[in-house]
Parts: structure tokens; C-alpha cells; sequence
């Protein structure tokens, strides 16, 4: 078994702006930088091409929509170093259980829809003052597509650098 994860994509022009936030915040940390997305739903499977096939089914039958941004946070947690938060929608509250209905979430996993900046291990008080740093008057985001993503290697998520992509499909209802 392996794990994946679903990624809600970024319009190419939201992507570029966000990537570069988020090279503008990795790199002065040492810390790896990635494409940005909002993690949909994770599991666990034996067949991530399968899984991928159910994502391209449910992207052909999602329209592309707009988050608007909440603000910006940051927690302890690696994965919630420092990350954009939305406010409520439907749409993704739609496409969460749209993919809930078709694929097993891992037990430990948790909606939670962020847009991570940066992936690090530092001390709060830093990754405050960083969240501090980011203009939180962005404006909404447009998303256009869904990935499929395994880790790459035993170490796991944590090990950014070796995420895999199996497929992207873009929303096309």
C-alpha cells in the first residue's frame, strides 16, 4: 500500500504567484519549496493509477472555481508551517465529498483546506513572524485542476523533494 494525496491546482497565473511566494519564503530557511495546492482528500492504496482514474472522472465533472483567502496562520506542525486559510465554499465542500464518496480517506486524515506557504521546522515564534511578512491582501484564488501525488520514498510527505506526480486533470464541467 502507498499513500496519495488529491491536490485542488491553481489557475497558471495563481500558481506562478503563489510559487513565488513560496521560493521567497523556503529558500532563506533551507527548506524545499513545491507547488502550491490544497490537499482535498489523502488515503492510502495499492493502485495510485487507479485512484488517479476515479480524480480525472470527478475533475471532467467539477467546473474550475474561486477560494477567497482568509487570512494567513501558522501552527508547530511541518506541514502548517505558514498557510494561507479560506473562507467557507461550497464548491470545495462539494468536490471534498465528491472524492470522500469515491476514495477511502486515510483514518488520520483531516479536512482542513489551506494553501501551504512553506514546509519547515523552526520555532513558532519564527513562523509567526514569517506569516507576518506575507501580504495577506491577495485577492481570491482561481483553481483548475486536481493531482494526484504519492510521496516517492519511505521517509514519506516529509520528504518534499521526492513527491511523485501521478496525474493532473483539469476541472472541465
Amino acid at each position: 500500500m502507498s499513500l496519495f494525496s488529491i491536490w485542488l491546482i491553481p489557475c497558471e497565473q495563481d500558481s506562478r504567484r503563489l510559487r513565488q511566494m513560496i521560493e521567497a519564503l523556503s529558500r532563506p530557511h533551507g527548506a524545499v519549496p513545491f507547488d502550491p495546492h490544497v490537499t482535498v482528500i489523502s488515503g492510502e492504496t495499492g493502485d495510485p493509477d487507479a485512484v488517479h482514474a476515479l480524480v480525472k472522472r470527478v475533475a471532467s465533472r467539477t467546473s474550475p472555481f474561486v477560494l477567497d483567502v482568509g487570512g494567513i496562520s501558522c501552527t508547530e506542525s511541518f506541514f502548517k508551517s505558514v498557510f494561507l486559510t479560506f473562507e467557507q465554499s461550497a464548491a470545495l465542500n462539494r468536490l471534498h465529498g465528491s472524492l470522500r464518496s469515491r476514495i477511502e480517506e486515510h483514518p488520520g486524515y483531516r479536512f482542513f483546506p489551506h494553501l501551504s506557504l512553506l514546509y519547515c521546522d523552526m520555532p513558532l515564534e519564527d513562523k509567526r513572524w514569517l506569516a507576518g511578512t506575507v501580504d495577506a491582501g491577495m485577492g481570491p484564488i482561481r483553481f483548475s485542476g486536481l493531482r494526484t501525488t504519492t510521496p516517492g520514498t519511505e521517509q514519506g510527505w516529509r520528504d518534499v523533494a521526492a513527491w511523485r506526480v501521478v496525474g493532473t486533470a483539469r476541472l472541465s464541467a
